[in-house]
């Protein structure tokens, strides 16, 4: 679920981008130190069932470290997904209800800048 923080953040970088296209007056703000992520990697749930996220949003994690678990309806484990590669978490489904194939995060490893993609 979005909060507050993130719904401001959101919007902030909005009027950021509209002030630098000239759709707005005044000047824009850049971010001072960026963080490009490259590679980034969706992880999906391998089968239907509840997902349980063991991370959260802007979370470091090493490689091989447990995302989260999908259980059945009775709470009996179904599938365990961890971190491809060490990284960030960018973001992760906050809702339990998950589908076979259906995303349930995402991974970005750290690199220097955009131009050692």
């Amino acid at each position: 679920m979005p909060t507050d923080d993130m719904v401001a953040l959101n919007v902030h970088g909005a009027f950021c981008v509209m002030r630098y296209l000239k759709m707005l007056p005044g000047a824009p703000e850049f971010v001072e130190h960026p963080v490009w992520l490259e590679p980034c990697e969706v992880l999906t749930s391998p089968v239907t069932g509840l997902w349980y996220s063991a991370v959260h949003a802007d979370q470091y994690v090493a490689k091989g470290a447990l995302m989260g678990r999908v259980t059945d309806y009775f709470g009996d484990l179904l599938a365990e997904i961890h971190a491809p590669m060490a990284g960030i978490v960018t973001y992760v489904v906050v809702s339990p209800a998950m589908t076979k194939g259906e995303p349930v995060g995402m991974v970005g490893a750290p690199s220097e800048s955009w131009e050692a993609r």
